[in-house]
């Protein structure tokens, strides 16, 4: 048996109304769990709601009964108090010692795993091979890309929200990859969603797909880990149920079998926030952790010799009262937010870290673009002259409860240095 807390706190997770059937009962919410311990979303009545939200770690039983007790002018005993927290405990919701022992298991059976399974192969995407091969080739099949700039591809940007929203955006960010010779080893920047702790937060497993594995690159992350004075391992289990880096895998997976070559191998990276380096008189380069990181994964990328590319999974906005904003959306507010995201595409075009930064910066990250990190963590590793945008596109949900934009760009070097040489160059020379 574990004991509940004296003073119950609720992990970090993400709640939002329920609409529809739910909703004529009487106001409903369901709650989800970005770091992935939750198996399934839990509908929460607005009781149960306010229970939880009072349990954050500032009061005991009593104190919780008492408050309940006034706002909800519903009686509530100690002894109903513990039987719920005892539910949500079970649930593994609370941060309490049955949680800490469940998370020291995981990580036990994570760090003993060689691959990191397909988390959402039979949910997100299709998990028969044939049919999520021909899934992507018709993603492929959109209008091409118009043709590249001159110089070797060194970073490609592909959306990481769920294909059946965005399947064509991943087409078109992905066609870019055919004009060039395949790649031997990717760096995977993705975001964190669920991260419980880290900036950067670096994995050593390869990826299982339907299309085939993606082994880890030990040389690469060797010589990544051998540049950095701290540990960013901290956090792995972010990596376990996060999806960003899962779709890319996928479609990396796919592209070396069209390509007939072998699967390139991985180096996993998940990034979280950079929020609060936005301030002035900050940004990355202002803190220890993240300067180090930052130049330690340039100078990894630099001193590569094989056929390298970094992939970056990243969406763009998250609007609307899904996602905490007051009022529903309407093309009006759609249009704004797409001149913002148009902003900090165009900087990230510059092949410029700190313009983009700077388009960011500006409105503080009013839309809650998730990628900053990520995307940021790209132009300065591998140290472009020129970008380009390839794809833009807003999925939003009836009624304007929501939207989440995204996008797809590409980075491009000298002839000479990291990077993918176009498939014609190749022949050529």
């Amino acid at each position: 048996m574990h004991p509940l807390p004296t003073h119950p706190r609720l992990r970090a997770v993400d709640l939002a109304p329920l609409p529809g059937a739910a909703e004529a009962r009487g106001r409903a919410w369901l709650l989800t769990d970005p770091s992935g311990y939750l198996e399934a979303p839990l509908e929460l009545s607005g009781a149960a709601l306010l229970l939880l939200a009072l349990c954050d770690g500032t009061r005991d039983h009593a104190a919780i009964c008492a408050e309940f007790t006034a706002r909800s002018r519903q009686a509530l005993s100690v002894a109903e108090l513990a039987e719920f927290l005892a539910s949500m405990d079970a649930q593994l919701l609370l941060d309490s010692p049955r949680f800490d022992a469940h998370r020291a298991r995981l990580l036990v059976e994570w760090r003993t795993q060689e691959w990191r399974a397909a988390a959402h192969a039979g949910g997100a995407y299709d998990a028969d091979p044939g049919a999520l091969a021909a899934a992507l080739d018709g993603w492929l099949a959109g209008p091409p890309p118009v043709a590249p700039p001159a110089g070797r591809l060194r970073a490609l940007v592909a959306p990481h929200i769920d294909f059946h929203r965005g399947g064509a955006g991943y087409g078109r960010a992905y066609a870019r990859l055919l004009d060039f010779e395949p790649p031997e080893v990717v760096v995977l920047l993705g975001t964190g969603h669920g991260a419980e702790e880290g900036r950067f937060i670096v994995a050593d497993k390869g990826f299982e797909t339907p299309l085939g594995r993606l082994a880890i690159d030990r040389p690469l992350l060797a010589r990544l880990e051998q540049s950095l004075p701290r540990d960013h391992r901290r956090g792995e289990l972010a990596h376990r149920q996060e999806h960003s880096l899962e779709f890319q895998a996928v479609w990396l997976a796919h592209l070396a079998q069209r390509a007939g070559a072998p699967p390139p191998s991985i180096v996993p990276i998940l990034a979280t926030s950079f929020d609060d380096l936005l301030e002035p008189g900050g940004g990355p380069l202002h803190e220890a952790e993240t300067r180090d990181f930052l130049c330690a994964l340039r100078g990894a990328v630099a001193a590569e010799p094989r056929r390298l590319l970094v992939v970056v999974g990243a969406d763009l906005a998250h609007v609307g009262p899904r996602f905490g904003d007051p009022r529903p959306l309407d093309a009006a507010q759609l249009q704004q937010v797409r001149a913002r995201d148009d902003a900090a595409l165009d900087a990230f075009a510059t092949a410029s870290p700190q313009r983009f930064l700077d388009a960011v910066a500006s409105h503080r990250n009013q839309d809650r673009i998730c990628s900053v990190a990520g995307l940021y963590a790209a132009l300065f590793a591998v140290e472009a002259r020129a970008g380009e945008r390839l794809v833009y596109d807003q999925a939003s949900e009836p009624g304007g409860a929501l939207a989440v934009t995204f996008g797809g760009a590409a980075l491009y070097g000298e002839e000479a240095g990291p990077g993918l040489r176009r498939r014609d160059a190749r022949r050529s020379g």
